[in-house]
């Protein structure tokens, strides 16, 4: 529905590769808008970067997704443009993986710096309140 939240936290099968828990945060705006923010928690932080890297394979493997792994950074991430609208960004944090969407909102600059930001914050209020 359009201009609703969503929230929500379940415990994940370790079997589907996804870690143990996930916090979802979603907004869904007017059309076909909206921006979700997952947060992955994984039993350590090697997990956590395997986890992000098989999202990343994953992604790779479909040629829908034109896939950027993160050079040169001090965390696992890359970030996916999905056509000329959407983006995810997905970084890891110690033992979580934060995973960022956004649609209709370009795929440059600024919504990559936008999901970045997101990104951290997710990853910071966790921390403070996990």
């Amino acid at each position: 529905m359009a201009d609703d939240p969503s929230q929500y936290a379940e415990d994940l099968d370790p079997a589907a590769g996804l870690g143990d828990r996930v916090l979802h945060c979603g907004y869904y705006g007017p059309g076909s808008k909206y921006l979700m923010i997952e947060t992955y928690r994984w039993p350590s932080a090697a997990e956590a970067v395997a986890g992000v890297e098989g999202m990343r394979a994953d992604r790779e493997a479909d040629p829908l997704y034109e896939v950027t792994p993160f050079e040169g950074e001090s965390s696992a991430g890359y970030t996916t443009a999905i056509g000329q609208d959407d983006l995810e960004y997905a970084t890891a944090y110690d033992e979580l993986v934060v995973l960022v969407s956004i649609s209709d909102a370009g795929v440059g600059t600024d919504a990559t710096e936008a999901a970045g930001l997101l990104s951290v914050q997710s990853w910071e209020l966790f921390t403070v309140r996990g």
